[in-house]
Formats: C-alpha cells, sequence, structure tokens
C-alpha cells in the first residue's frame, strides 16, 4: 500500500542541485540544435547565421538514420526491446550511437568545421565514482560519459598501446569500466531513468529532414519521481529515514526542549503542513526524496549503534536502491555541480537527461541552468544525431574548458586521475604586455574549491601563485619570493566591482589610519569576458537581466586567516578589522560579506585585515544585483527573515561581527577547526533555514563553550552582542551565562525596525556603537571602537 512519504535527511549535494534547477529556463529543440550548430562554425562564418542550417544538417545525416541493418538501429532494437533493470539498456545505447558518431566522421557539411582532434566516445560509467582533481571524496557516479578517446585509453589500460577508436567504442565501452575515470576528463555526463516498463517507438523505414520534430515538454521536477516503498526484501525505505530522524532527535536535546518555539530544522523531526496549504520548498524537497538520506553523503549514515551483519548489509544495498528515487535530472545537476566546484578551468557543462526514449540536454553555469524540450531518439532519430554532429565537432572551450588554459596544456582532459605536482606559467594578454606572468601548480592540497558545491553563484576557488615578473604596479620592484594567492571567481557583472571597490577604499585610506594599512594588498587583476554568461543566453534568446556573471582572476598577496590567532594578538586583530569597516562605512563603502573566512591577518606588518569586498556597494542607489548578499551563516535575523525587502543598514554587518566572534571562539582551538562544529547547523541551503537554526541556537548559548584558544571573556562578549540583536528581533529573556557575573536579567521591548522605514544612517552607527559600548563594559572591557 501506497504511503505518503515523511521527511528524511537529503544529501547536501542533492539539496543544493535542487535548489539551484528548480527555476531554470527552457528552450525548444530547434534553439538549442541551432545554438550549438553556430558554435561549431568556423569563425569568418559566425558573424551571422547561416540560412537553413539545422535543415541542412537534418539533411546531412539522413543517410545514416535510413541505412539499413545498421548496427545504429540494430542496437535501437535491441534497446527498445528490454523491459528489465535500466543499466541493461547501457551497453545498446552505447553501442548504437558509438557506431553513429562513427558514421559522422565522414558527414560533410561545408557549413561547419571538421570533426575536432577530440574523437569523443560514449562509455559506461556506473557503477564507477568519478574522481575530483581536488582529492576530495568522490560523490557522484554517472550512468555514463561522453569522453576523448585518449581519457577511455588511458583510464581503461596502463599501456593503451595501438588500440584503436573502433575497437573500444564497438566492444569495450558499453562495459563496466576497470578504473575510475575523473572530471577532468569527463566532457559531458549522462544520467538513465526509467518510468514505463516497454517502449512503444519504432524506427522508421525512412527518415525525411522535414519530418516535424515532435513536442516533448521539458521534464518538471516535481513530477519526475515514481515513489517507491519498499526496496526488494520488503525493508520500508521511509522507515530508515523515520528510524534515523529519532535517532537524530535524541542526539541533540535542544531542539526538542520547547525552550523556544520554531518550526523543526530538516531531517531531524517531521514538518507537516497545514491543511489545504501549499508545500514549502522544503516540504517539497522532502516529500519528493525519501530515500535521497541513505545516499552516501546524506546524514542518515552517520551515527548508528553496531547491530546485525545482515541489517547493516541491508542498508548498505539501500544505499545503492536509493538511487531509484532520485529523478535523473537532479543526478545530473548533482554531477555538474561536482565537476564545476572541483576544476577552476570549467566555464560551463554540458550534459544529457535520457529518461526511456527521450533526451533532454541540459545547460549549467554560474547564472543559471537552461533544459532543452525533449527528443525522441527514436521517432526523431536525425534531430538526435544533428545534436551528437554538434557535439562531435566541438572543441574544449565549446565544451566548458578555458582556452587559456589549454594553451599551456593543463591536463584538463589528458589525464583521469588527479594531476600530479607540476607548474604552470600563465600570462594573461601578449607576451609584449606587461602583464605578469604567473605560476601555479596543480596538486590536490592547491585545488581546494571554497563553500559548498553549488552551480549558480560565485564559486569562488583559491590558487597559491607565485611570480618572477616586475610588479604592475611598480616596474621598479620584482615580484620573485612574494607569497601571493590567486581568486577565481564569478561576480554578476552589474555589480561594481572588487577592484574599484578596493581602489576607492585605498583612497580614503590615504588620510585615515583606521582604513589605511588594513586592506588586501591587490597586484593583479584580469576579467575573462570572452566567458561572460551573456554569450550563450543570447545565443537561446533568454534576457539575462542583471543576472550575467564573468569569471574574474585577482592576484593578492597573501594573508594569513585571523584564526590562527589567539590571545591578546587575535583580540587587537578582530578590533582592527572591526574599526576598518566601520570607517569605510562612514566614507560610504558597505561590505556586506562579514564572515570568519574574510576577517584575515598580514603577518609581515602585524594588522589585521578585512578581505574580500566582491559584495562590496557604495553609498547611494544599489546596485543591481540580483543576489541578497552575505554568508548565511554570518548574516544578520532580520536581513534573512526579510526577503530580500529590507534595506542594508550598518548594524546588519556589526551583528555579522558578532556572529563571527563566537563561531570563532567555539570553533577553532589553535588555528583548526574542530569537528564536529558546534554550530554546525548554522550552515544551510537557504535563508528561511538558516533563520530558523539561528533561533534555535539564541536560545541555547549556555550549551556552548569555548575552546582553549580563545578565553570565557571573548565567548561572553560574543554570546552578549549575539543575544543583544536577538533580543531586538524576538522579544525574549535574556539568560545568564555561564563565564561572568556582570550580565542582568532584563526584558528587551525593542521592537524590530520596519524594512519600509526611513532610518538616519549616522544615528543607525551611534545606536550600534553604543550597544556595543555597553556590553564590552558590563563585562569589563574597554575597547576603543
Amino acid at each position: 500500500m501506497s504511503r505518503t512519504p515523511t521527511i528524511a535527511a537529503v544529501s547536501p549535494v542533492l539539496r543544493r542541485a535542487f535548489e539551484d534547477i528548480r527555476n531554470h529556463g527552457k528552450r525548444d529543440v530547434k534553439t538549442v540544435l541551432e545554438t550549438f550548430l553556430m558554435l561549431c562554425l568556423p569563425d569568418e562564418k559566425r558573424a551571422t547565421k547561416p540560412e537553413n542550417l539545422l535543415q541542412r544538417c537534418l539533411e546531412a545525416v539522413l543517410p545514416i538514420c535510413n541505412q539499413e541493418d545498421s548496427r545504429l538501429r540494430s542496437n535501437l532494437k535491441k534497446y527498445t526491446s528490454i523491459t528489465s533493470d535500466e543499466t541493461k539498456r547501457y551497453e545498446p545505447f552505447v553501442s548504437a550511437f558509438n557506431h553513429a558518431l562513427e558514421d559522422l566522421k565522414e558527414v560533410e557539411c561545408d557549413l561547419l568545421r571538421p570533426p575536432s582532434e577530440l574523437n569523443i566516445m560514449f562509455h559506461r560509467n556506473n557503477p564507477k565514482r568519478i574522481i575530483g582533481t581536488d582529492g576530495g571524496e568522490p560523490l557522484c557516479k554517472p550512468d555514463m560519459i561522453l569522453a576523448p578517446f585518449d581519457t577511455v585509453r588511458a583510464a581503461l589500460f596502463k599501456d593503451p598501446g595501438n588500440r584503436t577508436w573502433k575497437g573500444f567504442a564497438s566492444r569495450t565501452a558499453g562495459e563496466c569500466p576497470k578504473n575510475n575515470f575523473g572530471w577532468g576528463g569527463v566532457l559531458c555526463s549522462q544520467e538513465f531513468g526509467k518510468e514505463i516498463k516497454e517502449i512503444k517507438s519504432t524506427l522508421r523505414e525512412s527518415y525525411k529532414a522535414d519530418d516535424p520534430c515532435r513536442r516533448i515538454d521539458p521534464q518538471s521536477l516535481l513530477n519526475s519521481v515514481e515513489e517507491q516503498d519498499e526496496d526488494e526484501d520488503g525493508v520500508s525505505l521511509t522507515e530508515e529515514a523515520e528510524e534515523s530522524q529519532r535517532q537524530a532527535s535524541t542526539e541533540d536535546p535542544t531542539l526538542d526542549s520547547g525552550r523556544f518555539e520554531v518550526p523543526s530544522p530538516r531531517g531531524l523531526t517531521r514538518l507537516v503542513a497545514a491543511p489545504g496549504s501549499a508545500p514549502s520548498s522544503l516540504l517539497v524537497q522532502q516529500q519528493l526524496y525519501p530515500s535521497a538520506a541513505l545516499m552516501v553523503g546524506g546524514s542518515s549514515l552517520g551515527k548508528r549503534k553496531r547491530g546485525a551483519k545482515s541489517r547493516l548489509s541491508r542498508k548498505r544495498r539501500n544505499c545503492e536502491n536509493a538511487k531509484k528515487h532520485i529523478p535523473a535530472m537532479l543526478r545530473s545537476a548533482s554531477n555538474a555541480a561536482e565537476k564545476m566546484s572541483r576544476a577552476f578551468w570549467v566555464t560551463h557543462i554540458i550534459n544529457l537527461v535520457i529518461v526511456d526514449d527521450v533526451v533532454h540536454v541540459w545547460y549549467y553555469d554560474n547564472e543559471d541552468s537552461v533544459q532543452s524540450f525533449g527528443i525522441n531518439f527514436i521517432d526523431d532519430l536525425p534531430y538526435f544525431l544533428v545534436l551528437l554532429l554538434a557535439f562531435q565537432r566541438f572543441s574544449l572551450q565549446n565544451w566548458g574548458v578555458m582556452k587559456e588554459l589549454q594553451e599551456v596544456k593543463i591536463p584538463a582532459v589528458s589525464r583521469v586521475a588527479s594531476p600530479k605536482e607540476e607548474t604552470i606559467s600563465l600570462r594573461f594578454g601578449s607576451p609584449e604586455s606587461s602583464t605578469p606572468e604567473l605560476r601555479f601548480n596543480l596538486s590536490r592540497n592547491n585545488l581546494k574549491a571554497l563553500g559548498y558545491y553549488r552551480l549558480r553563484g560565485r564559486c569562488t576557488q583559491m590558487l597559491k601563485t607565485t611570480s618572477s615578473s616586475k610588479d604592475p604596479r611598480d616596474k621598479t620592484k620584482n615580484l620573485e619570493g612574494v607569497e601571493m594567492v590567486s581568486k577565481l571567481y564569478w561576480p554578476e557583472e552589474s555589480r561594481i566591482s572588487e577592484v574599484d571597490a578596493l581602489e576607492r577604499a585605498r583612497k580614503v585610506g590615504e588620510t585615515n589610519e583606521y582604513i589605511k594599512g588594513h586592506l588586501p594588498d591587490l597586484i593583479y587583476t584580469h576579467d575573462f569576458d570572452q566567458y561572460s554568461t551573456k554569450y550563450i543566453r543570447e545565443l537561446f534568446g533568454i534576457e539575462t537581466g542583471g543576472g550575467k556573471r564573468v569569471l574574474r582572476w585577482i592576484a593578492f598577496r597573501k594573508l594569513c586567516p585571523i584564526t590562527n590567532l589567539v590571545g591578546d594578538k587575535f583580540w587587537r586583530a578582530f578590533w582592527e578589522c572591526f574599526r576598518c569597516h566601520l570607517h569605510l562605512w562612514r566614507e560610504g563603502i558597505r561590505h556586506y560579506d562579514i564572515s570568519v573566512s574574510n576577517l584575515m591577518y598580514d603577518e609581515v606588518h602585524g594588522r589585521g585585515i578585512l578581505n574580500d569586498f566582491d559584495l562590496a556597494q557604495l553609498r547611494g542607489p544599489p546596485q543591481s544585483g540580483t543576489e541578497r548578499t552575505g554568508t548565511m551563516p554570518f548574516m544578520a535575523l532580520e536581513l534573512l527573515k526579510g526577503h530580500g525587502r529590507v534595506r542594508r543598514q550598518y548594524r546588519h554587518d556589526a551583528e555579522s561581527f558578532a556572529w563571527v566572534l563566537l563561531w570563532i571562539c567555539c570553533s577553532y582551538k589553535y588555528g583548526k577547526e574542530v569537528h564536529p562544529r558546534p554550530l554546525q547547523a548554522l550552515i544551510q541551503n537557504n535563508f528561511q533555514d538558516t533563520y530558523e537554526q539561528k533561533l534555535v541556537r539564541v536560545v541555547s548559548l549556555d550549551d556552548l563553550t569555548p575552546t582553549a584558544s580563545y578565553s570565557a571573556e571573548y565567548y561572553d562578549v560574543a554570546a552578549s552582542l549575539v543575544h543583544a540583536y536577538f533580543t531586538r528581533r524576538v522579544a525574549a529573556a535574556k539568560p545568564k551565562p555561564r563565564h561572568s557575573n556582570n550580565f542582568k536579567i532584563e526584558e528587551n521591548k525593542v521592537e524590530p525596525d520596519s524594512p519600509e522605514s526611513e532610518h538616519d544612517e549616522l544615528a543607525d552607527i551611534d545606536t550600534e556603537l553604543r550597544i556595543w559600548r555597553k556590553e564590552l563594559e558590563d563585562l569589563g572591557f574597554h575597547v576603543d571602537i
């Protein structure tokens, strides 16, 4: 009997992928194919779209579609006859379309470039996981991949010898690989879904170029799950999730203490929608994916008591069976998120989602994702072959690999596993230009993504960098021996650039001692305008609004985290950052992203540094950006709850400083982050969940303990300030902390300001400073702020 799924803890990667693709764009098959064909035109023909481009390519592939007794047709017949497990469909699909790729090499189309030297082929990947270039734990295992021949050959054999493309494509490509592929060698991943037992589509005796492509609407995420309640052993997957929720709830008694009435956190207790109400995005996720918690990376396999081996093995099987409950389109998105987060040279990703006899093309980049209408590769075979015709002529840049890094032969495609430690030298611009030559290596330790796996957003990554070139700011100086860090990220083009904000701040700092010397030292910057997300959307015919993004590379002098400091040195650096931020705000420069990682320390000069101005804005009308800016665990409660309608004021950044101080005191010990992190629950995927978790944490501040690196007095300052901001948002009793006798239990009746109310800026700053001084003085601190 079918049951309504209860809420389970969902894999973080899948939750984020869900959030990132839920509002994706949609484009018809003709538009997508014509866009990809335009990318295959020689440079001299790309200025104007050739007449009847798609029609002429359809005519070119017809002989392959209509060839009798071809291996393409025989394998497609085999594919449609399979009614059992979807994995049985892999081999005939791979074989059919690898033979098609072989035939497409001979297709003459004078409009397009010849096939690329990549020599692509389909290859089965399931059940192997894809290895990340950064050496991180692999999470994804696509059903199939499209990869260059050299990648496939290197992955399967240490000594590939003289093995040919044809031998691999026709014999071994449909089998499970012996070794793991790496994201550096995967051009496109494919995820399969099976919704019908028997495929009714049949091959036509003769296809024609003017046959219309049947309209198949894009997949809907909400309709793409066929719920299954039990695995083959009759064990309810939903019951497994419920059990893990009960265990998690008992392990964290603060969540059920009744001390504060907020909606229950995700994955810990049930969430029930009111009768007749529309489910929230949170509830939708948990109803759609009741078994996702059983996947590797989910939280339900975390802390379990030892039991019988049979029970444990059944739960391990459930991890694999849980895949049946995850839509192919969501698995594809998580594949793209992992690849994008583990290879800084990736500008976009193209994947295929194949459900029975229909394929949907997905295009992902840092602005958003786009899904095509479906192509039935049986009924409308010529259209799918035109797609493969384009893929076969794609360059590495068309596949999303930066051209600049191809020229220095970065091992983004030729290697399968993580690259060895080798140094890459890179100069943007001509050799005669004054730009410095930057050097970095591709070791695992130098390829770490910051933050979480995401498809949309800035996706910041950092690289340790060196150079022996002249300093571009002063030709009399050399960069030899200067430790640098390169920051690569995708900011919105409509925002003021970090470079401009820093230049403005530096000019102000020339006459302000609280700013001068407390800003990052920017050495070199370069924008890759050619990779702007606006260009593909112009071809797709999609309005980008203010959300288009550009890849930016900035080289800074290396700083160390403020969390490396303890005692008086930490305390002094923290307040130097606080004062720098305050005086910048008074001068009209708003930082808007106070977080642990943005408070740094200059070891050379012994100063606190306010870092990372990529979300900064200047006084005046808000710049057009589509982000509610900030790092969510440290954002002010009012902003998290404000749905983007709250006018940013100084008090919001000041509150972020309080949350940062609390996080550091509880989570860092001698420069290392402690595990488990006491405030881990604040790391959520959306503003509402973060808001709820922060409310839960505020009422249990007395359960936190500072680490040995930070005195109880520092913690008391943080706890007092956090609770002061809390009582401004919600009237509540102020608890007495354990580490000080200077607190007073009192009721704060301050009501939160209306988002629409006018508030004098200077008065707002003075109000915040009075609050900070009072809390500090009550605890016996006298700090000049």
